[in-house]
C-alpha cells in the first residue's frame, strides 16, 4: 500500500536496519517497564505500555530527523528514552508526535512537499492540543509555516495560514492569562548545556550525505537545519513559558537532542581517529 498517495509525512521503517532493529527492541523494553510499573487494572496497564512504547519509538524516529547522517545517534535516544517515560503520559506522546510530523514538514526527508491533507491534519492536531494542553502549539504550528515559506521551494500561502495561527493563538494566550512559571537554576543549566551542546551539529549540517526516501536525492541542507532549529526552539519555548510541565511535555525531544549531541561527539571523535591513522 503506497501511502504517499495520502501523505507525504509517512516514511517507511526498514527493520532490515541494525539500528531499526535495536530502536523496536527498546521499544518493547519500553512497552514491559511501562507495564510492570504500571497501577492496578489491565486497561491501565495496557494504555501506559502503549504510551511508553510510543514515547520510546517516537523519541528515536525524531532522533533520526535531527540528524540524519547519523542514525545510531537514534538508538541512544531510544535508550535514553526508556528510563524517563514514567514522567509521560498520553498528553507527552501526542505532543511529541506533532513536533515530529511539523520537523518532517519541514525537512522533507520523505523527499515529498506536503500534500493538503498534511497541512489540514497539523492544524487539526494543532488546534487540539492548543485546546487540551496549551495555545502554544498554536504559536508553534504558525512559525513552522513561515520557515516553511522562507525555505527553498516553499509556499507562499503557508505564511499566510501561519500569520492567522500565530496570531490567533497568541490573542487565545493573551486573554488566557497565562504567567511563566520560573525553572530552577540546575534546570536552566542542564537546558543550556544541551543546547550549547546540539548547536554544533545545527552547524554541521551544511554538507549532507543523507537522502530523501522517494526520490533518493540529498537532503536540502537548510531544511534539515530548520527542523533542527524548529524542534530546539519548540522545546526552549515550551520550557521557558510552562516550566517543568513544559520540558515534560516533549521530555522525549530532550532525550533526542542529548543523544544526538552525544553520538555526534563520539562519531566526530571516531573520524578524526580514523584520520590520523
Amino acid at each position: 500500500m503506497n501511502l504517499h498517495r495520502w501523505t507525504s509525512l509517512y516514511r517507511g521503517y526498514d527493520v532490515t536496519l541494525r539500528h531499526n532493529q535495536l530502536i523496536l527492541v527498546a521499544t518493547v523494553v519500553g512497552m514491559s517497564v511501562g507495564f510492570l510499573t504500571a497501577g492496578p487494572g489491565l486497561t491501565s496497564r495496557l494504555v501506559a505500555a502503549a504510551v511508553a512504547g510510543a514515547v520510546v519509538f517516537l523519541t528515536g524516529t525524531l532522533a533520526k530527523e535531527l540528524n540524519p547522517d547519523e542514525p545510531w545517534g537514534a538508538f541512544l535516544a531510544a535508550v535514553l528514552a526508556v528510563p524517563i517515560m514514567g514522567l509521560t503520559t498520553l498528553s507527552g506522546a501526542v505532543p511529541l508526535f506533532w513536533l515530529l510530523v511539523n520537523v518532517r514538514f519541514l525537512n522533507r526527508t520523505s523527499g515529498l512537499p506536503p500534500k493538503r491533507a498534511d497541512l489540514l491534519a497539523l492544524l487539526v492536531l494543532s488546534a487540539w492540543l492548543s485546546w487540551q494542553v496549551t495555545p502554544f502549539f498554536g504559536i508553534l504550528m504558525g512559525i513552522t509555516l513561515l520557515l516553511d515559506n522562507l525555505l527553498p521551494d516553499g509556499r507562499r500561502i503557508y505564511a499566510m495560514i501561519g500569520m492567522m495561527s500565530f496570531l490567533i493563538s497568541a490573542v487565545w494566550l493573551a486573554f488566557a492569562g497565562h504567567v511563566a512559571t520560573p525553572l530552577t537554576f540546575w534546570t536552566v543549566a542542564v537546558l543550556l548545556a544541551i543546547t550549547a551542546g546540539f548547536i554544533p551539529v545545527i552547524l554541521s549540517t551544511y554538507r549532507l550525505q543523507a537522502v530523501d526516501d522517494v526520490v533518493g536525492a540529498p537532503l536540502h541542507p537548510a531544511r534539515v537545519q530548520a527542523g533542527q532549529v524548529l524542534a530546539l526552539g519548540s522545546g526552549l519555548f515550551l520550557a521557558t513559558w510552562l516550566g517543568e510541565s513544559g520540558i515534560v511535555l516533549l521530555l522525549g525531544l530532550w532525550a533526542a537532542l542529548l543523544a544526538t549531541l552525544t553520538y555526534h561527539l563520539f562519531a566526530g571523535r571516531r573520524r578524526q581517529s580514523a584520520t590520523l591513522r
